[in-house]
């Protein structure tokens, strides 16, 4: 998880994101969240199980997210979908929302 890394190299983490907020910017976000290991259950990176469903999760084609599967565990803000998080694939490339002063279990 390249992402992650990009983070860890700054002395920070991976967004946790608790709250809907609103962000300004044309491109998608990786954030620190993921069901990795234990599909289908999603985490944030400190071990906080993550808010599922609206208001915090978005849809493809009305298709509810997370909807990728074991191909898509990495929660992401997606441009597409007003921000909403969305799970992507953990390997491509994409900018990381990053944060300090968090304790993580990594």
């Amino acid at each position: 998880m390249a992402h992650k890394m990009r983070c860890l190299l700054l002395a920070a983490f991976t967004l946790v994101a608790t709250r809907e907020e609103e962000a300004p910017f044309n491109f998608s976000f990786f954030v620190g969240g993921t069901d990795r290991g234990d599909e289908g259950a999603w985490y944030w990176v400190d071990g906080t199980p993550m808010n599922m469903g609206l208001p915090y999760w978005g849809q493809t084609d009305g298709v509810h997210e997370p909807s990728g599967g074991e191909e898509q565990n990495c929660a992401e803000l997606n441009k597409n979908n007003r921000y909403y998080i969305h799970d992507g694939e953990c390997e491509k490339y994409a900018f990381a929302l990053c944060q300090y002063g968090v304790v993580a279990k990594l």
